[in-house]
């Protein structure tokens, strides 16, 4: 078995879009000799104090995470709206001795994660799951809320190492409504290591999947 998994995670209403980016993923920990796991769920929980059930959406990485947590020294969590484009940069890049994360001009983004299976860092992880997700499920930014709020202080405050989305998982910048200025600093260009759709419109996610993946000869 291999020390280092990759997972990802997606709604049965995204696998028409699933059915090329986790086709990029598998290639890709093929590879390197990773091995991969894609979940397709549509998990719900009760918002705490109200009552009412939504999707864990984001809190499903840290499901995840720790359902594997035993069986490997690494593991890697991919949005399933991203894309590798590179194969040939290998996860040992962002590798850490806590969890690495990336920061655009929002700050932390959690669309690419690789954890060091430490005690330590599992602690972290169940409170962000547990603890935050009683705070934070219905919060627009969910599991990126509760990581934010639980690495604030000690004894996590040193847990997480940063890394640049332009470095690990640019975007198409032309497809926001950006200053121009702004999205050329995180702008995807041929030859970087991935390619995140983010927040595009669902069908626009499928098209430029497809384009892409068809110029880079991925699918």
């Amino acid at each position: 078995m291999a020390n280092t998994l990759i997972i990802t995670s997606y709604p049965p209403s995204w696998q028409q879009l699933a059915d090329m980016t986790c086709k990029t993923h598998a290639d890709y920990a093929k590879k390197h000799g990773y091995d991969y796991a894609a979940d397709c769920s549509d998990l719900q929980d009760t918002v705490w104090r109200q009552g009412h059930r939504i999707g864990i959406r984001g809190f499903i990485k840290w499901d995840l995470m720790l359902h594997y947590w035993e069986r490997y020294e690494y593991i890697c969590w991919l949005d399933a709206d991203l894309l590798v484009t590179n194969h040939d940069i290998p996860l040992e890049t962002i590798r850490s001795h806590g969890l690495s994360v990336c920061r655009d001009f929002n700050g932390l983004n959690t669309t690419v994660m690789l954890a060091h299976t430490t005690p330590q860092l599992r602690e972290m992880i169940w409170a962000v799951n547990n603890t935050g997700r009683k705070f934070f499920l219905a919060h627009d930014w969910h599991e990126m809320e509760s990581l934010r709020y639980f690495q604030m202080t000690e004894p996590y405050n040193k847990m997480l190492t940063y890394h640049s989305v332009k470095d690990v998982c640019p975007i198409l910048g032309p497809e926001y409504p950006l200053p121009e200025w702004l999205w050329k600093a995180y702008n995807w260009e041929r030859g970087d290591w991935m390619l995140h759709l983010s927040a595009l419109h669902p069908q626009r996610r499928i098209e430029r999947a497809r384009e892409y993946g068809e110029m880079l000869g991925l699918l």
